[in-house]
């Protein structure tokens, strides 16, 4: 099975509208910057990313989804052209067979609707594909129609979640 691994590059890529922006796999030292995103999100944009109201990220949380295992995740930021804010964070977590994995994303409010989280959901998925992994998925509040829109424009299907009535699971063959 092919082993997933981190690409050192930084890579420039082009929002919609022509604004340039930097991409890169987030790493250890970035929990400050994953803090910082979090409080540069609405409440209701927190809530629909982790299903709960929470103001920060616990120092265990921030410090794991800093130190992603290079074996089983993909995570990678969104940054502006010069600069060190994150606009973006994007994750896919393999199961254990490595075949298949969860995506999860969040943009900061100020730059939704720009085409980051679209661009950065289409770098996992490439990513995922080319380390051989076969699906992606994803559980989705259903009132959050942004992102089921970015899923079906992306060709993941939507089917109802298998545990709650409130989520959608969101599937896409690689």
């Amino acid at each position: 099975m092919a082993e997933l691994r981190h690409g050192a590059a930084v890579e420039t890529a082009r929002l919609p509208d022509g604004t340039a922006i930097r991409l890169r796999d987030i790493a250890p030292g970035d929990e400050g910057l994953l803090q910082e995103l979090l409080r540069r999100m609405s409440p209701d944009d927190v809530r629909l990313r982790f299903f709960a109201p929470i103001r920060e990220l616990s120092p265990a949380l921030a410090f794991r989804l800093s130190h992603p295992d290079p074996g089983r995740e993909i995570a990678i930021a969104a940054l502006p052209e010069t600069g060190a804010d994150f606009l973006g964070v994007a994750r896919l977590f393999a199961d254990e067979t490595r075949r298949r994995g969860e995506y999860a994303l969040a943009v900061r409010t100020d730059m939704k609707g720009r085409g980051i989280g679209y661009l950065l959901l289409g770098r996992v998925l490439a990513r995922a594909k080319a380390m051989g992994m076969t699906e992606a998925w994803g559980d989705v509040l259903r009132e959050n129609e942004t992102m089921l829109q970015m899923a079906r424009e992306h060709g993941f299907t939507i089917e109802d979640h298998p545990e709650d009535a409130a989520l959608a699971r969101v599937r896409k063959r690689l």
